[in-house]
């Protein structure tokens, strides 16, 4: 299994256990539905409060870089924050879900899908390319 495929497991495992939710978008998404191409890096939307910001900064501290107020901070103004894997040193781009009609239908489209042995959620066609 190559290095991405390893961290996209990793980060679907640890946020669907947490009950958190998400959907890979982005290339690595488009790559699920068509011929792949190379990227380097992991774009997710994730479904997060402030409430709730320790509690996923404890679940990636250890494996990856963080910052816990550029998570805070996100969650506030709706923006992005990122993780480097420490191993491999993949980022992972974390969008916070915007909290508006739109983007609430487009999260609750995302699909559940098997990749590799693991499941994970990915944005849908329809939506990813919109």
């Amino acid at each position: 299994m190559n290095y991405e495929l390893k961290i996209i497991q990793d980060v679907s495992e640890k946020l669907i256990n947490a009950g958190i939710p998400f959907m890979i978008t982005g290339s690595v998404a488009m790559n699920y539905y068509v011929l792949p191409r190379m990227t380097r890096d992991i774009d997710i939307v994730i479904e997060l409060s402030l409430a709730e910001a320790s509690r996923f900064f404890d679940l990636f501290k250890d494996d990856y870089y963080i910052s816990e107020d550029a998570l805070k901070d996100s969650i506030k103004y709706y923006s992005m924050f990122n993780m480097i894997n420490n191993q491999s040193v993949i980022k992972i781009d974390c969008i916070i879900r915007k909290d508006d009609e739109f983007h609430r239908n487009e999260f609750k489209r995302r699909k559940k899908k098997k990749i590799s042995d693991f499941e994970t959620f990915y944005v849908s066609l329809e939506d990813l390319i919109l």
